[in-house]
């Protein structure tokens, strides 16, 4: 069941979690920017894979682990956070950091090297 909380409370935690992710924050009533504390940069870089093709499985994986990740890092160093809205946050920063700073293309799947087939 989902917990109902007041909006001037979401608003606060909200705040409060986008400015612990930041070094530098600034925030609009629709966005928010700012320079990632390295922490939050070493969650994220050090589960990506670049230039090597993967499933989409494989993929939504890769962003799973970097939400639970940076959820259990909040969770550990920022006190007072209402667990789904954070679970729902985090969800929400990585798809909009994957979509405004990574490249994703289709491409073919390897061949595998076993396959006598493309011999």
């Amino acid at each position: 069941m989902t917990e109902k909380l007041p909006d001037s409370m979401v608003e606060r935690q909200l705040t409060k979690i986008q400015e612990h992710l930041f070094t530098t924050y600034s925030h609009d009533d629709d966005s928010y920017q700012g320079t990632l504390k390295p922490e939050v940069h070493d969650i994220i870089f050090k589960n990506l894979t670049f230039n090597e093709a993967m499933d989409e499985e494989a993929f939504i994986g890769i962003l799973a682990k970097i939400v639970k990740e940076l959820v259990d890092w909040v969770e550990t160093t920022l006190e007072g956070i209402n667990e789904q809205l954070l679970r729902r946050f985090m969800a929400d920063f990585v798809h909009q950091f994957v979509q405004q700073n990574l490249t994703l293309s289709p491409t073919q799947a390897p061949i595998p090297q076993d396959d006598f087939s493309y011999m």
